[in-house]
Order: structure tokens, then C-alpha cells, then sequence
């Protein structure tokens, strides 16, 4: 990038991937339009964020989930920054309609098999 003359970024698909190349968007003054789902709480004058967070989708499904089958529920994710940070918005989410967190479970990332849960 550096090199390049480039100064937009358009890519990466992971979480880890994207704060792995903050600091070169940084040092460079490059901009990353990160077109992904991403986990919220982070901000930086360096990356577009272009999808949503989890509390976008969490706030209208669990407006919907609630008043139909109660508050508690039961976490379940993949062992990496999105499912923790996705479950971290839940847990409050669920507190704050009179919920219980029953359980909270995390699987390796690209697990496909769930029989142990």
C-alpha cells in the first residue's frame, strides 16, 4: 500500500484482519471501506464502516423475541471477536428487558458440528 500510491482500502473480511491493518492505514493515511458485518465498538478516522453492528439486529429481533417468548435465552457463538462482542450486546440487551443469560457457549470459528452443545 505504501509503495502503491493506493490510498483506499476496499476489503478484508475479518475482524482480526481489519484491526491488523488499521495501523498501516494509520502510518500511511489510507482509508479502508470495510464492507463486512462488524462488532461495534471501535472507531477510527481510517475505516469506513458500511454494515451493521449487532445491536442493529439484535434490538429489533429481540423487540420481536421477547414479548412471544420471554427473556431468557441461551448465547451461543463462534470463539472469535464477533460472537463476543455480539453476546456482550445481548447480555445487556436481555438484562434490560427482565431476562436471564441461561448459558453462554463458543464454538471454534467455521465449527459445523454442534453435537457436543
Amino acid at each position: 500500500l505504501a509503495n502503491s500510491g493506493a490510498r483506499h482500502i476496499i476489503g478484508c473480511i475479518t475482524s482480526w484482519s481489519r484491526k491488523e491493518v488499521i495501523p498501516i492505514l494509520e502510518r500511511v493515511g489510507g482509508t479502508l471501506w470495510y464492507a463486512c458485518p462488524y462488532e461495534g465498538f471501535e472507531a477510527n478516522e481510517h475505516v469506513v464502516y458500511m454494515h451493521a453492528c449487532p445491536n442493529q439486529h439484535l434490538v429489533p429481533l429481540l423487540a420481536h423475541v421477547v414479548p412471544r417468548f420471554g427473556a431468557n435465552g441461551f448465547l451461543l457463538g463462534s470463539n472469535y471477536i464477533w460472537g463476543w462482542e455480539t453476546n456482550r450486546v445481548a447480555r445487556d440487551l436481555i438484562a434490560d428487558a427482565g431476562g436471564k443469560v441461561l448459558g453462554e457457549r463458543y464454538l471454534p470459528l467455521g465449527e459445523v458440528d454442534v453435537s457436543r452443545l
